[in-house]
């Protein structure tokens, strides 16, 4: 796999982040736009902060950490509540921890930025992908909850970007960069499942490169420590060697579970449980055990009614893809204004795809290689985690890299269309 991504002619290790004074009304620009919508999401929070509770209470689970320390807790890896816990321990509250959200999405529009101008896109126009990101309808309500993308994304990006700008290095790269950047995944791992595929990904991108195999090796061993790491806690709490219990709970509830409560007539609910009879939960002791058997079961469902399933989880697929979230903003704001909520993001989050496709379509794949297949990793990654159920939040964080395909996409039409003028 060759990357395509041209050897920079700075010598240093990470692209520098220098503001031209006399270039600096861009960003400032970009500034005001983030800090208007952030201040916009986060008005109905003022006076109400235990709105950015969701179902998945990661509040109340981060006082596991308070009264019994750093434990496993079987379904949700550690990393948010942890995080939560070390900003409840200083002092901060729930507004608070919002704030700092906000604030993350935009150091993660920096991250893009630095990704975007690391695969191509000329300065203004990589810089308008990522503010457009930090300011989508989107992105701005799920920041303002309780949930793990906002910091999954974070980190993500930021490993990324780091990782990209090493391969773009070639044989100038840096180990204490790839390590980083390979680590920085590694931690977002622990917030969300999903990052162990994009490690696996990068790591696999890094090794069909140019860079010294030695040094992949190496930055990857110990980007899987934490992984490692926690994993032997659930083996040595619960007996099972996995991060978490989400990834089988994800088969019996996400990809499988909505055709089943549909064929049947169930009330679903995004819980292994919906699989078993109410007595039969009693012989379970943990949520490793009760995921791993829903799944068993969830999997012989899809092998005797495959057509069902397969036609759940398309349709899955493109709500992922382009569903609103509409519920996030309704929890936020009431329904008055949601119909318009909707109707935006069903536009963004269109015209996103559509970038996404006409990135492929002009050769993108043979132009940028290596980031193709990163947003092909990122797809899957996310696309089978939101399966039939087709949770818009289990597919808007392939918005960040999907924004940055419609960047280039657009870069391309636009140089194309001057230089046949020219």
């Amino acid at each position: 796999m060759e990357t395509n991504i041209t050897k920079s002619k700075n010598s240093s290790t990470f692209p520098t982040f220098n503001i031209d004074p006399s270039r600096s009304a861009p960003w400032m620009f970009a500034f005001i736009i983030w800090l208007a919508t952030s201040v916009f999401f986060l008005a109905p929070l003022w006076s109400e902060p235990t709105l950015a509770v969701q179902n998945d209470d990661y509040w109340s689970m981060s006082e596991y950490f308070h009264s019994l320390g750093p434990y496993p807790f079987s379904h949700f890896g550690p990393g948010f509540p942890f995080l939560i816990y070390l900003l409840r321990s200083i002092g901060i509250g729930m507004l608070g921890v919002v704030i700092i959200q906000k604030v993350a999405i935009a150091f993660t529009g920096i991250a893009l930025y630095h990704l975007g101008r690391t695969i191509g896109l000329k300065p203004i126009i990589s810089l308008c992908a990522a503010t457009a990101f930090t300011v989508f309808p989107v992105v701005q309500a799920h920041s303002s909850l309780f949930l793990t993308e906002t910091f999954y994304l974070l980190f993500s990006s930021i490993g990324v970007a780091t990782v990209f700008h090493q391969i773009k290095k070639h044989s100038d790269s840096s180990l204490a960069w790839l390590t980083l950047g390979y680590s920085v995944l590694g931690i977002a791992a622990l917030i969300r499942g999903n990052a162990m595929i994009l490690l696996i990904g990068c790591l696999i991108i890094g090794l069909f490169t140019i860079l010294p195999k030695r040094k992949i090796f190496i930055a990857g061993i110990i980007a899987i420590i934490p992984i490692l790491s926690w994993s032997a806690l659930n083996w040595y709490w619960y007996g099972h060697f996995k991060l978490s219990s989400s990834g089988d709970a994800a088969v019996a509830t996400s990809i499988i579970g909505p055709v089943m409560a549909k064929e049947t007539g169930m009330v679903f609910t995004a819980e292994p449980e919906i699989w078993f009879k109410t007595d039969e939960l009693k012989r379970y002791d943990n949520l490793f055990e009760l995921s791993s058997d829903a799944r068993e079961i969830a999997i012989n469902y899809a092998i005797e009614r495959p057509l069902p399933v397969i036609i759940g989880n398309i349709k899955g697929w493109f709500h992922g893809l382009l569903g609103p979230g509409e519920a996030n903003f309704r929890h936020l704001f009431g329904s008055s204004s949601s119909n318009a909520y909707t109707i935006l993001s069903l536009m963004v989050r269109g015209i996103l795809l559509i970038g996404l496709i006409g990135f492929f379509v002009i050769g993108g794949h043979r132009q940028q290689t290596a980031f193709a297949f990163f947003v092909c990793v990122m797809l899957v990654a996310h696309l089978l985690t939101t399966g039939a159920a087709g949770h818009s939040r289990f597919g808007y964080p392939i918005d960040a890299f999907s924004v940055l395909a419609l960047a280039f996409f657009l870069q391309h039409l636009f140089y194309r269309k001057f230089y046949r003028k020219n």
